[in-house]
């Protein structure tokens, strides 16, 4: 048996207790006498990790006793409280650690937009959370098309890193969104789809006038994305010396033939 002397880890053991539906005698520790309820262990809450603990849990009970005893109070809540919580996608337990002076920032949004909880980033807009760039592309690089449209038609701001953002990831959907409703290009979209190899998404940048980056065939050839290689040379995109190095490093048999054969019209 280990004795376990520490207040906090009996908090956490109390709590796993309850997510886990065990019993004290299934776990390999001892708890001192004078812990006899959930109030008593909760009382020397002193460290951010168990805190943080709860609020990936989404135990409330946990959260409120350690609200209750003060020792919040006086410390404050653990930075990126409010992120985790967005995060996980617990809303209620947005609403607790709203409701107890809990602060957010940007990062609350573009937490809760990454992985597609909408009633999160609702909440957080909703009560004053600030949005910021990242929202939207964090939610173009995950492919969350309803934080997207939902921020978007909330005054969220974007600028051309979530235009580079979605032809990375390859969500032609967001990519598509974002360009109807004013999102500018970024210089590096399409040399983004082509090191991807995100070909729809690279026809579209080109189709809808997103500028060639120079070394869009380069970086086709180097990581063997003949269709974005061969595409990107018939429509405008230079090869230059550099796609026949990268082509040669890449190792693709296809790139390397078309690159030196095209290369003779250099």
């Amino acid at each position: 048996m280990k004795y376990v002397p520490d207040s906090l880890l009996l908090m956490a053991v109390r709590s796993f207790i309850k997510h886990h539906n065990c019993s004290l005698d299934e776990l390999d520790v001892t708890l001192p006498t004078d812990v006899t309820n959930h109030n008593e262990y909760c009382l020397a809450d002193r460290d951010d990790k168990t805190l943080l603990g709860f609020i990936d849990r989404g135990d409330i009970m946990c959260l409120n006793s350690a609200w209750n005893n003060g020792h919040v109070k006086q410390r404050g809540w653990p930075p990126n409280s409010m992120s985790r919580a967005a995060y996980k996608g617990y809303v209620n337990v947005m609403e607790f650690l709203h409701e107890h002076d809990c602060p957010w920032d940007e990062k609350t949004t573009a937490s809760a937009a990454s992985r597609g909880h909408i009633e999160c980033l609702k909440f957080a807009h909703k009560h004053g959370c600030p949005w910021s760039y990242d929202t939207t592309a964090v939610a173009v690089e995950f492919g969350q098309i309803d934080c997207l449209k939902y921020a978007n038609k909330n005054k969220c701001p974007w600028n051309p890193h979530t235009t580079w953002c979605a032809a990375a990831s390859g969500y032609i959907d967001c990519l598509k969104y974002a360009r109807k409703h004013g999102c500018p290009w970024s210089v590096n979209t399409t040399m983004s789809a082509a090191i991807c190899g995100h070909f729809a998404c690279l026809v579209y940048a080109h189709e809808q006038g997103c500028p060639w980056h120079f070394m869009t065939t380069s970086v086709a050839a180097l990581y063997g994305r003949f269709d974005c290689l061969e595409y990107a040379h018939k429509n405008g995109c230079p090869l230059d010396l550099d796609a026949i190095s990268s082509a040669h490093i890449g190792g693709s048999v296809d790139c390397i033939k078309y690159v030196v054969k095209n290369s003779r019209k250099l």
